[in-house]
């Protein structure tokens, strides 16, 4: 086992916000990096859906640099003018289009009834041929927490919102609908089990991209019968449960917080092929994409690698030649493992110190 060095975390960042329209935004500005996107649920709200997520995953002092792309859609219960989840399935896919550039990653996050768009998304897209475009091709991995694949989730919306007002329950608007059990979610899952989760090839029409269902044990909207559901037909990546309710679970209070690392973990694994296409690049690429590769290094890593060698060694300015090796060290490993960097900087740090380097 590969010991694991103790580091300081990054500062806390400020709660940043840099909008591009009313119902999404980039939490801190846009670096053009690999990026992570949240899909509120029902109800939900960009920025508070999802409390201190994008602060905890923005000062992860093993966490790359990263953009954190926070993305919405008008919602509520009885307002009739709403957009089916259909059309924000598509509304969702043309903003990923051009906002997120097709070189780098996707991990999608969805909530609830955000985990549905997701889906529907995607599957609109491989329907109609375009699952080798961006940015179908951009999407490395789906973490869904607390979505109603079976839709059970309305019958608990409506009984424990409008209850059995027959004039309400009429006014319940097209999103509430697309939650109710039946055809639409039967079907949207046929699709998504065909086209995305177990595909039988790679071609325009599909395209296999991990889903990971995080449920919750105090979850009412989402029945224990769905939950089982869920655990029967979302084996790989297993699906996690943990004791919270429906909006509690996508809330971690820190990194250590299950629910933090229920994503966090595999956001840092996922982009772990980001790092080793780079490391491949700057180690055995012409002399430009060498040089190009380094660039995106630094930017990307250059933080997690820091971090770790300061802690472990001391200022780099006292050792410059050994943090030259340190990076080169770096780079010839990850070039032939597909391992997280800072995991990839860990073991190099391990293997520095037996040496006799420090």
């Amino acid at each position: 086992m590969v010991r694991q060095f103790r580091y300081m975390h990054k500062k806390t960042p400020k709660n940043e916000f840099h909008p591009i329209s009313k119902v999404a935004g980039f939490f801190k500005k846009k670096s053009d990096v690999d990026a992570v996107v949240f899909v509120h649920g029902l109800r939900g709200h960009h920025q508070k859906t999802w409390g201190d997520f994008p602060v905890l995953l923005e000062s992860d002092p093993d966490m790359p640099r990263i953009d954190i792309f926070l993305w919405g859609y008008k919602t509520g219960f009885l307002r009739p003018l709403v957009d089916d989840t259909q059309t924000i399935g598509r509304q969702l896919v043309s903003s990923l289009r051009v906002q997120l550039d097709a070189e780098n990653a996707i991990h999608a996050v969805g909530h609830s009834m955000g985990g549905l768009i997701l889906l529907e998304g995607i599957v609109g897209e491989m329907v109609d041929q375009r699952a080798q475009i961006h940015p179908c091709t951009a999407l490395s991995f789906v973490s869904l927490f607390a979505s109603p694949v079976s839709g059970s989730m309305a019958g608990a919306v409506i009984n424990n919102t409008v209850g059995n007002l027959p004039v309400v329950r009429k006014a319940l608007n097209k999103q509430i609908r697309s939650l109710a059990k039946g055809s639409y979610c039967e079907k949207l899952l046929i699709q998504v089990n065909h086209r995305v989760y177990q595909p039988k090839g790679n071609d325009s029409s599909m395209r296999k991209i991990p889903i990971r269902m995080i449920m919750g044990t105090k979850d009412a909207a989402v029945s224990e019968a769905d939950r089982n559901m869920t655990f029967a037909t979302y084996r790989d990546p297993a699906p996690l449960e943990y004791n919270f309710g429906h909006g509690a679970i996508k809330l971690p209070e820190s990194h250590d917080d299950d629910r933090y690392k229920a994503l966090g973990n595999d956001v840092k694994q996922t982009l772990a092929k980001s790092f080793q296409k780079l490391c491949e690049q700057a180690t055995s690429g012409s002399l430009d994409e060498r040089d190009e590769a380094e660039i995106e290094i630094e930017k990307r890593y250059g933080d997690v690698f820091r971090i770790r060698y300061e802690e472990a060694v001391g200022a780099i300015s006292s050792h410059v030649a050994l943090y030259s090796f340190y990076r080169k060290m770096i780079n010839t490993r990850g070039a032939t493992e597909e391992r997280p960097a800072f995991d990839i900087a860990n073991r190099v740090l391990l293997r520095m110190r037996r040496s006799g380097l420090f």
